[in-house]
């Protein structure tokens, strides 16, 4: 899409609804994973108030290691400080959860790193630990690896990842 903002998304959702599921027996998805983009969070919150939106655990784990690596230092503390934080982020229920956080908390030095965490991702956990998302029926995916690996070929066609669905459809044919 030429433009991430909510407006856009919602222009292209409605697009889809009404040329895929309108014109189909194709039911909204029950579950949509996203990489915490709000806008399109918002729209797909609209649009779909009945399927559960879920964050990419692949990409908050990037964003957890570009953002805490290089305040950790050392690679073995490097490792072990991500091999803490998908216990963590992986916890099947609430005390599981719990613990490793804390666990987190006492082995993982740097304030900075836990405030950020504390700030930025605790408060959303609801959209991607396993504790909280396993309510609802995802069949285990929490991540959009699948569908960005799908894309591959249509963004190699189009020469870009960022080009608008009209072009896109005009380029298609």
């Amino acid at each position: 899409m030429n433009n991430e903002a909510e407006p856009s998304y919602t222009w292209a959702l409605n697009k889809y609804i009404e040329k895929v599921l309108n014109n189909t027996n194709i039911v909204p998805p029950p579950v949509i994973v996203n990489d915490r983009d709000m806008a399109l969070k918002n729209s797909l919150k609209k649009l779909f108030p009945d399927s559960k939106v879920m964050l990419c655990i692949w990409n908050i784990n990037k964003d957890v290691s570009t953002h805490c690596m290089n305040k950790i230092g050392h690679q073995t503390d490097s490792e072990n400080f991500m091999g803490l934080w998908n216990q963590v982020i992986y916890s099947s229920n609430e005390k599981s959860f719990k613990d490793n956080w804390k666990k987190l908390q006492r082995k993982v030095k740097n304030p900075e790193v836990l405030k950020y965490l504390e700030n930025t991702w605790l408060p959303l956990r609801e959209y991607y630990v396993p504790a909280c998302t396993n309510h609802h029926f995802h069949l285990g995916v929490g991540s959009t690896s699948r569908v960005e690996g799908a894309h591959a070929p249509g963004r190699i066609s189009c020469q870009s990842s960022a080009i608008d669905f009209t072009s896109s459809k005009r380029q298609a044919g």
